[in-house]
C-alpha cells in the first residue's frame, strides 16, 4: 500500500519534562557512550549481508520533531520520508514546537527501538544534556541513523550600522572591542548555539564584551533600536535586515552562495575553523534497536539521499533536491559512525561554552 504522509500538530503534548536533578554541566556516561558508538562502528563493517526487510508495512510509523508544523524544516523532512517509506504503511510526522523537544524525546524513548518510532534530533539534545534540562542523553540513550535535511546556509556576525557605523570588517570589530572594553553589546539567547558562537568569538580574540540577552521576537527590534551592537544571525535575516547591519564574517568554513553575501569572508579564511559549531539534524531512535536493523535503515536512508543529490536524480529525488535548494539546505549520505563524529564535535564545542557556565 502506498504510504500517505500526514503532518499533525500535536496539541495534546502540553506537559514538559522536569529538569535533571543532578544539574550536571557535562555529559555523563562517557564509557557507555563509547561502547554504543563502538558497536555502531563495528556493525558498519561486520554486519551480515542478510539485513532485515525495510521498510515495514504492518504498523504505523511515527516521527517526532520539535520544529513547527509547515515550516521549511518539517516540509523537507516530509519529502525525504515520503521517498524512504513510499512502499510502507501510514507514517505520521508529529510536530511539537512548545517543549523544546523534551516531549518528543520522551515519547521516542518510551516507544523503544522497534524501528517504528523516531525523533528528528538537532543540537537541542546536546544542549539539553549539557545544561541538565533533558532527562535523556543523545549519546547514552539514543542511536542515530542518518542525516536529515539541515540548514546549510551559514550564520553571520552582523554589526549594527547605527551604533558602530565605522565597523566594516571582522578586524574592525575586533579592534573596536579591544579599544572599548566592556562596552560593545553582543546579543545572545541563553543556552543556544547563538550563545556558543558569541562566546567562542570573544574568547578567541580575548575580548571584553557585554553579553546582552536578546532572543526570539526581541532580536530584530533590539538591533534596529540600538539596544545591541553585534548579532549572530542566519543568512536570511542578514539579507532581510541589511539596512540595519553589516555582515562581517560567515560562521562557517565556506562562504554563502547567496548573491547578497557571497563577498563576505568565512571563518576558514580567517583561521577560525576551530570556532565553527556543527548544527546538523539526525534521524534517531532509542538505542536498544537491533544493530542490523539500524544498519538497514541507514542504508535505505542513504540510498534516497544519494538519489536526491545526484546529477541525475529520479523524479521524487528531484523534488527533494529542488526544495532543499530553495531553502539552502544540505543533505549528505552519512554512515552511523560519521554521524557520531559530528555529534562528538557538537558536544565538544557546545560543552566548552555551556558546560563551564557558573
Amino acid at each position: 500500500m502506498k504510504k500517505k504522509l500526514s503532518l499533525l500538530l500535536a496539541t495534546s503534548m502540553v506537559l514538559a519534562l522536569t529538569a535533571c536533578g543532578s544539574g550536571s554541566k557535562a555529559p555523563a556516561g562517557a564509557e557507555k557512550a563509547a561502547e554504543t558508538k563502538a558497536a555502531a562502528a563495528g556493525a558498519q563493517t561486520d554486519a551480515p549481508k542478510d539485513l532485515p526487510v525495510w521498510p515495514f508495512t504492518d504498523k504505523e510509523i511515527t516521527f517526532y520533531t520539535r520544529n513547527s508544523a509547515g515550516g521549511s524544516v518539517t516540509l523537507s523532512q516530509q519529502y525525504l520520508l515520503d521517498i524512504v517509506f513510499e512502499d510502507g504503511g501510514t507514517s505520521l510526522l508529529v510536530s511539537d514546537a512548545t517543549s523544546g523537544g523534551a516531549v518528543c524525546v520522551e515519547k521516542t524513548y518510551a516507544a523503544g527501538g522497534d524501528g517504528y518510532t523516531f525523533y528528528m534530533s538537532g543540537n537541542e539534545m546536546v544542549i539539553g544534556e549539557i545544561t541538565g534540562t533533558f532527562d535523556y542523553s543523545l549519546k547514552n540513550d539514543f542511536q542515530v541513523l542518518g542525516m536529515l535535511p539541515s540548514n546549510g546556509a551559514p550564520n553571520f556576525i552582523g554589526v549594527s550600522k547605527s551604533t558602530l557605523p565605522d565597523v566594516k570588517t571582522m578586524e574592525d570589530l575586533v579592534d573596536y572591542c579591544k579599544a572599548n572594553p566592556g562596552k560593545v553589546r553582543f546579543a545572545y539567547a541563553p543556552d543556544t548555539v547563538g550563545e556558543v558562537y558569541a562566546t567562542l568569538f570573544a574568547d578567541h580574540f580575548g575580548l571584553d564584551v557585554k553579553m546582552t540577552i536578546s532572543e526570539g521576537s526581541d532580536s530584530k527590534p533590539n538591533l534596529m533600536g540600538g539596544i545591541v551592537d553585534v548579532v549572530f544571525w542566519n543568512q536570511r535575516d542578514a539579507i532581510e535586515y541589511s539596512d540595519y547591519l553589516v555582515p562581517v564574517v560567515a560562521l562557517s568554513n565556506e562562504r554563502s552562495v547567496k548573491e547578497e553575501l557571497k563577498d563576505v569572508p568565512c571563518y576558514a579564511e580567517k583561521d577560525l575553523s576551530d570556532c565553527v559549531v556543527p548544527s546538523v539534524m539526525f534521524l534517531a531512535c532509542k538505542n536498544d534497536i537491533d544493530e542490523n536493523l539500524a544498519q538497514a535503515i541507514n542504508a535505505k536512508w542513504n540510498e534516497a539521499i544519494n538519489d536526491a543529490i545526484s546529477d541525475n536524480p529520479s523524479e521524487k529525488g528531484k523534488l527533494l533536491k529542488e526544495y532543499m535548494d530553495t531553502q539552502n539546505q544540505i543533505l549528505e549520505p552519512l554512515t552511523i559512525e560519521e554521524c557520531w563524529k559530528i555529534i562528538d564535535d557538537e558536544y565538544e564545542k557546545i560543552g566548552e561554552v555551556l558546560g563551564n557556565k557558573e
